[in-house]
C-alpha cells in the first residue's frame, strides 16, 4: 500500500472515531496511530465472527492440505526473500 493510500484510510477510519493519530514528540516524521475505545470495542465485536467464519470457510479443508499450504507459501516468502536481497546494493561495496 502506498504512503497516501495510507494517510487516506487513516483520516476515514479517524474521522469515524475508530483511530487516534498522534504525531511523535522525538520525530515530526513518525505518526502513532492507536485504536480508540470505539475501535477497540469494534475489533472485540468483529473477532468472533471473523474466527468463527474462517472456522466454516476451512471445515472441510483436509489438514494434509493445510500443511501443504502452509510449506509452500514458506517457500513463496523464502523465494521472495531471496529476490529482494539479490535487489539491495551489496553491503561491502557500499
Amino acid at each position: 500500500m502506498d504512503p497516501g493510500a495510507l494517510t487516506r484510510q487513516l483520516k476515514a477510519l479517524q474521522e469515524l472515531g475508530l483511530v487516534e493519530r498522534n504525531t511523535s514528540e522525538r520525530d515530526n516524521r513518525v505518526t502513532h496511530v492507536t485504536l480508540s475505545a470505539p475501535g477497540r470495542e469494534v475489533v472485540e465485536r468483529a473477532l468472533p465472527i471473523r474466527s468463527a467464519f474462517l472456522q466454516d470457510v476451512l471445515a472441510n479443508v483436509p489438514e494434509s492440505t493445510m500443511h501443504d499450504l502452509s510449506k509452500g507459501l514458506a517457500q513463496l516468502e523464502a523465494g521472495i526473500a531471496d529476490a529482494v536481497a539479490r535487489t539491495q546494493p551489496d553491503a561491502e561495496t557500499a
